[in-house]
C-alpha cells in the first residue's frame, strides 16, 4: 500500500502559539523495520523509537500571517499555511517541507528498527533516541543529539555540537562526525574495537578508554596532471579495544571526549 498527503495547517492565531496537529501514518508492512527520510529547511526534527507498528507524526508551527499592503492600510491574506509534504510506500517514508518563513517541529514515533536520514537547515535542532538502525544526521545551524541508539553513526554540523550514544555496534562500518563550531562527544560500549581519527584544535581530547596511539600517515598523492601533493594536519590516531572499523571525529573550534557508554 502507499500513502501520500500534503499537509496544510492553516495560519491561526493558535497555530502561531505551536498548535500541534498529529496523526498515524499506517505502513505497508507493519512489524518489518522502516526506512524514514525527513528533509525540512526551517526547524526541527525529533524521531524516538517506540514498540509499535505505525508511524506517529507530531507537528506543530508558526505560520505567520502574510500581508499585502493597499493604499488603505495592509490586509492579513487568509489561508496561509505551512506545508508538509508525506509519502509512505513499501514501509519506506519520506517527509519533505521547503517552507523558509516559519519554523516547523516535526516529531515521529516510530518502530524500533528503522533506518534514518534526517537532515535540516535553518534554526535546526536534530534529537533520535531509542533507534535500531543506521542513521545519517545532517545539519546546519544547531546541534545534534542521539541517544540509546543500536547501529552506527554518520552526522555533520556547522554551528552545533554532536553528542552520541551507542549501546551497540552489530556491524563494523566507518563512522564520521563532524562539525565546525562545537564539541563532539561520542559514547562507545566499553568492549568495542575501533581505531579513532580525531582532529581538534584543542590541545587535550579526553576518554576513559585506555587507547594505543598510532603513528599517524600523512595523505600522499599525485594528482591526474602529475602534481605530487602531501597533505599533513593534527589528526590523533589511536585505536581501542585493538582496533576496528574508523570512527572520525572533527571540529574546527571544539572539544572531544570519547567515553564508554554508561560511564
Amino acid at each position: 500500500s502507499a500513502l501520500a498527503l500534503a499537509l496544510l495547517l492553516p495560519a491561526t492565531a493558535a497555530l502561531a502559539e505551536e498548535q500541534k496537529q498529529s496523526f498515524p501514518i499506517p505502513l505497508s508492512r507493519p512489524g518489518e523495520p522502516i526506512s524514514m527520510e525527513i528533509d525540512i529547511l526551517n526547524g526541527e526534527i525529533h524521531v524516538i523509537g517506540e514498540d509499535r507498528d505505525d508511524v506517529l507524526l507530531e507537528v506543530s508551527g508558526e505560520a505567520g500571517g502574510r500581508r499585502i499592503v493597499t493604499p488603505s492600510g495592509p490586509k492579513v491574506v487568509p489561508g496561509g499555511a505551512l506545508q508538509l509534504e508525506i509519502e509512505e510506500y513499501d514501509n519506506e517514508i519520506e517527509i519533505d517541507s521547503d517552507w523558509q518563513n516559519s519554523k516547523v517541529v516535526v516529531r515521529a514515533r516510530v518502530p524500533h528498527q528503522a533506518r534514518l536520514s534526517l537532515s535540516t537547515v535553518h534554526d535546526g535542532v536534530i534529537v533520535v533516541e531509542n533507534i535500531e538502525g543506521d542513521l545519517e544526521l545532517d545539519n546546519v545551524h544547531g546541534p545534534i543529539t542521539a541517544r540509546a541508539i543500536t547501529g552506527t553513526i554518520v552526522a555533520e554540523t556547522v554551528h552545533g555540537e554532536i553528542i552520541a550514544e551507542l549501546v551497540d555496534v552489530p556491524e563494523a562500518r566507518p563512522m564520521v562526525m563532524e562539525t565546525l563550531h562545537g564539541d563532539i562527544e561520542l559514547r562507545l560500549p566499553e568492549r568495542y574495537g575501533a581505531q579513532l581519527h580525531i582532529l581538534s584544535a584543542a590541545e587535550e581530547v579526553y576518554t576513559d578508554f585506555e587507547v594505543e596511539l598510532l603513528p599517524y600517515e600523512p595523505m600522499v598523492e599525485r594528482s591526474e596532471r602529475g602534481r605530487f601533493v602531501i597533505e599533513m594536519n593534527r589528526e590523533i590516531v589511536a585505536a581501542i579495544n585493538g582496533g576496528g572499523p574508523q570512527v572520525r571525529l572533527e571540529t574546527r573550534y571544539g572539544n572531544v571526549r570519547v567515553l564508554k557508554t554508561g560511564g
